[in-house]
């Protein structure tokens, strides 16, 4: 993938991300949706998405997901720290991504 859409953490402000995303034109097939939750990997995978499952506080997993080509990272997990921590991964991956995070 490249200039893709990476959204980190599939709950409801992950959710509502996407469908902001779908609503604004971008189509299913760039976005990528990274979350270690196998219950939030299959309703992703439901919902026609690509998913990498991991913690998105890890190098490899952020790598799989293609953050180092991403235009834009959203970052939504349910914990403020790894949000953080995600934030600064994806910034040394990636130095010009538009990125997004809750915190």
């Amino acid at each position: 993938m490249d200039h893709h859409v990476v959204v980190i953490g599939y709950g409801t402000k992950g959710r509502s991300a996407v469908q902001t995303l779908l609503n604004n034109g971008l189509e299913r097939e760039a976005i990528v949706v990274v979350d270690p939750s196998d219950v939030a990997m299959q309703d992703a995978h439901a919902d026609g998405l690509a998913v990498v499952s991991g913690d998105a506080t890890r190098r490899g997993v952020l790598r799989r997901a293609g953050v180092a080509d991403a235009e834009q990272v959203i970052i939504t997990t349910d914990r403020d720290d790894s949000n953080v921590l995600a934030t600064l991964t994806v910034r040394q991956l990636n130095p010009d991504a538009y990125i997004v995070t809750a915190v």
